[in-house]
């Protein structure tokens, strides 16, 4: 998430109808008929329980054991990267049965952890963050993948923030630092190698040599893709360790998971990424994209059509964030449903930011937190991605 929580507010949404209330807010933004809903909705199967277990790539879809094609629709739990390095235990403590009790309430089957390299691999403490770091955090995420999964969650962990040497890992990076995102995941993949309901996140938003709203040049690609000397010209003052090794290490660590690899500019710019995809020996690799909007790179449908949908024909796309803002002042309900239409007609799933009860106070408007507490009671933004949610299958249906 580039964007901070409390930062950026988004036009708060009366219910599930299109109103705003408040200063700045515009007159009501519809979606797509429900004819249209209706139309994409048939594609999916309704079976009442499908597996999250066995996960795999099979052609341009993500598949089950069984061999469905997994319609993932789900959400982001962030904490587990800030809390640990802030002396806070609070996210784990509330990650428990009542937050999967709470989760799939929503009817999600995918929960996406964002995770700290500092955190995990124990390194640059503080006296004071000392408790919450290396194998007690380790050994608590763990069990509460082991309890998502259990529960026929799939889980996609991420690694969210990271620092190179003796930095502590506060925030966003914009690439993996050589000198722990390898032994990160080389740890991280021999920890979950056997649990088939987990997806390896590679990095969460690559943002090399960024220029917004410019499409990458070659040499920006190569940086993401290769790191070290093919990131000369950046100017992140640091080594960068590419996608291509950080994907070797998770296989050298005899991890067969499902591996999702984000774009450039913060995951959203997508067009090359065919071009300079990783090779992966196992072949089960997806891309990561992210979309916010209409503040992203690529946030129209025409830009959706031109440069996504062709990598969704080729790849399993998963969107691992997602998150609308006002358009003029407008609740934009349309682009979410836009979002929503589209990614479910090419068969691809999707995930929102966040999950996560920020608290607020703003009077009509509020960030990107889709729950006021902990039961899950919908914010006002989130409801409408809890009423869009309702009913939704995990599978789609094999099209002719």
């Amino acid at each position: 998430m580039k964007r901070s929580a409390f930062g950026t507010l988004l036009c708060r949404v009366v219910a599930v109808s299109a109103f705003c209330a408040g200063a700045g807010c515009g007159a009501a933004a519809t979606g797509p008929s429900a004819t249209t809903a209706d139309a994409i909705r048939s594609t999916v199967t309704s079976a009442v329980t499908v597996s999250m277990a066995g996960l795999h790539v099979s052609g341009n879809k993500l598949e089950n054991k069984d061999g469905q094609v997994l319609f993932l629709h789900g959400v982001n739990r962030s904490g587990q990267e800030a809390d640990c390095v802030a002396a806070n235990n609070s996210t784990m403590l509330i990650t428990d049965q009542n937050f999967v009790n709470v989760v799939k309430s929503w009817n999600v089957n995918v929960v996406r952890l964002p995770l700290n390299e500092d955190c995990w691999l124990g390194i640059n403490e503080t006296p004071s963050n000392a408790p919450y770091m290396g194998a007690a955090y380790r050994e608590q995420f763990t069990s509460v993948v082991n309890l998502l999964t259990s529960n026929n969650l799939a889980v996609i962990i991420d690694l969210h923030w990271t620092a190179p040497g003796t930095t502590v890992a506060t925030g966003q990076q914009p690439m993996p630092d050589a000198d722990h995102a390898s032994a990160f995941w080389s740890s991280v993949a021999s920890t979950f190698a056997s649990n088939s309901s987990v997806i390896f996140d590679l990095f969460n938003e690559p943002y090399p040599n960024f220029s917004w709203g410019v499409q990458s040049p070659a040499a920006t690609w190569l940086c993401w893709l290769n790191g070290g000397s093919s990131c000369a010209s950046s100017n992140m003052g640091f080594t960068a360790v590419g996608m291509q090794s950080l994907l070797n290490t998770v296989r050298s660590a005899g991890a067969p998971n499902v591996v999702m690899v984000g774009g450039l500019q913060y995951a959203n710019e997508m067009g090359q990424w065919l071009t300079y995809k990783p090779t992966d020996p196992a072949n089960n690799l997806a891309a990561s994209w992210h979309m916010y909007g209409t503040s992203d790179y690529c946030s129209t449908e025409s830009c959706w059509t031109a440069n996504v949908a062709p990598l969704m024909a080729q790849v399993p796309v998963i969107t691992g964030e997602s998150g609308f803002q006002p358009s003029n002042g407008i609740c934009d309900i349309a682009a979410m449903n836009s979002f929503w239409s589209f990614e479910e007609a090419n068969q691809q799933g999707y995930l929102a930011w966040v999950f996560r009860a920020w608290g607020d106070g703003n009077v009509g408007c509020e960030g990107f937190s889709l729950i006021d507490d902990e039961n899950g009671t919908p914010t006002v933004y989130g409801s409408n991605f809890f009423a869009h949610l309702v009913g939704l299958p995990s599978a789609y249906l094999s099209l002719p």
